[in-house]
């Protein structure tokens, strides 16, 4: 009987090592035979997307654990290589869908803007005398200080002047500070034609660079924000950043190769940079418009909730359709106007009117005014509101503005449709809410180019009919 114990104990030795080595050897995932041999599947690792070619099978054997790789040898192993470099972990299932279409868009443009870039340096080392015996090194080292000087100045005042604006207006932005890009070195590429205007052409350039800087660190952020879908906006950021050093090491290939042929003639000179810029602009606009961005900036908003009241508040546009109808080169036409966050418009605020925002809105954490002379409906914020609060008065303000365009502008009429539409909003908005998640559409966050005024109604007292008054806070 020992004997035979040991037979048997030899034998299933021998057949456990041939099955090791047949998977070993195929490499290939574990089918139904495999597991009645080797034991049961315990568990399965999967990294990013939910598919067998990046899976690892782990079974249980003779009080081991051994793992099986699904991953085949040669491209797949290249690919994978590939996508560890440049693309962040778990690509494409912890980045948004639209990823890989705008980052292969961006790319590109990075490229022409590249080599574009290489263009009108050459341009200005020319203009500052580079090669020339007359020009002084003190010469060309103060042009550059000065241009330098300009566009920090530049940068510090468009940062002032519309730094806020960037968040909610991205994609207008975006497309502006390509052409703008464009414009800059197209200035530098013509700078040495200036003659004693030199100095002028390139510091006009450096300003629009400044602006080109700003817009572009304002936007990323937003962008980051929506590609990092599990929270990981460092990671994505990390590897855009390996993604357009990959495209300005290959511009910088490519304008070491074709340099020395753009010099000997002019006219291919300017007809490589007018397909560039043509390239660069017509990459950057199908980029943006591959964006589907799942937050509500003002126009996306007013798109989704116009698209809301004509179906009879039974169907929210997708986000598809909405960001595809955003426009991008040209401002959104509106007759009324909605600020969010503003003062009190004390100066055509009437104590009529404030009675009636008093009495209207008195346990609201918002409050709107009608202002007729400027046409802008102006939605004051309570220190207590939250974003859906926010949403929800600007949601309101949109409804009130439906029934105006259809009907007269006489203020004595509005103040009819603003109770009305108080009236029913909440409702409405909380039917608007439901429709518009299961859409997609996100609720948590938005870009709708709020102020940081906050009104807090304290006691409100009507007399005499008319009369209304505020304590101060």
């Amino acid at each position: 009987m020992d004997r035979c114990a040991a037979r048997l104990h030899v034998l299933h030795c021998i057949m456990h090592s041939v099955c090791l080595c047949d998977v070993e050897a195929l490499n290939e995932p574990p089918s139904a035979e495999v597991e009645i041999e080797m034991g049961k599947i315990i568990a399965e690792e999967i990294c990013g997307e939910e598919s067998s070619k990046n899976k690892t099978v782990f079974t249980l054997t003779d009080d081991k654990i051994v793992a099986i790789k699904n991953e085949k040898r040669g491209s797949l192993a290249l690919r994978n290589f590939f996508y560890a470099i440049f693309l962040p972990e778990g690509f494409p299932a912890s980045v948004s869908s639209d990823y890989g279409t705008f980052q292969i868009f961006n790319t590109v443009a990075d490229f022409c803007s590249g080599v574009m870039g290489t263009i009108a340096t050459q341009s200005i080392m020319q203009g500052l005398g580079v090669g020339a015996t007359a020009t002084t090194a003190l010469a060309a080292t103060m042009t550059l200080i000065l241009k330098d000087g300009i566009g920090m100045i530049g940068r510090i005042i468009f940062a002032w002047a519309k730094g806020t604006n960037l968040d909610y207006e991205l994609k207008r932005w975006k497309i502006r500070a390509d052409i703008l890009n464009n414009l800059a070195i197209f200035l530098e590429v013509i700078s040495p034609l200036a003659g004693t205007n030199f100095l002028y052409v390139v510091c006009f350039s450096a300003l629009l660079r400044a602006v080109i800087g700003v817009t572009v660190a304002g936007i990323k952020p937003a962008i980051l924000q929506h590609q990092a879908q599990r929270n990981n906006i460092g990671d994505v950021a990390a590897h855009n950043s390996s993604q357009e050093t990959l495209a300005a090491i290959a511009a910088l290939i490519v304008s070491l190769c074709v340099m020395p042929f753009l010099t000997l003639s002019p006219w291919l000179s300017w007809s490589v940079f007018v397909c560039l810029v043509v390239l660069h602009l017509v990459a950057n606009y199908c980029g943006l418009r591959s964006l589907f961005f799942q937050t509500f900036n003002p126009v996306r908003f007013h798109i989704a909730v116009r698209g809301f009241l004509q179906s009879g508040k039974t169907h929210v546009p997708s986000m598809r359709d909405v960001n595809m109808r955003e426009p991008i080169l040209a401002t959104f036409p509106r007759k009324w106007q909605i600020s969010v966050g503003d003062p009190v418009p004390k100066h055509v605020l009437s104590t009529e009117n404030l009675s009636a925002i008093c009495l209207l809105y008195e346990d609201e954490p918002y409050a709107l005014f009608l202002d007729k002379h400027s046409h802008r409906l102006h939605v004051m914020l309570a220190s207590r509101a939250d974003q859906e609060d926010i949403l929800k008065g600007v949601f309101e303000a949109e409804y009130i503005l439906s029934f105006l365009k259809e009907g007269s502008e006489d203020i004595k009429a509005t103040a009819d449709i603003m109770q009305q539409c108080h009236e029913v909003v909440h409702e409405m908005f909380g039917s608007f809410k439901k429709i518009a998640e299961l859409q997609g559409w996100t609720f948590r966050h938005a870009s709708m180019g709020i102020r940081e005024y906050r009104v807090n109604w304290r006691t409100t007292s009507v007399m005499n009919g008319n009369t209304a008054h505020v304590k101060d806070p």
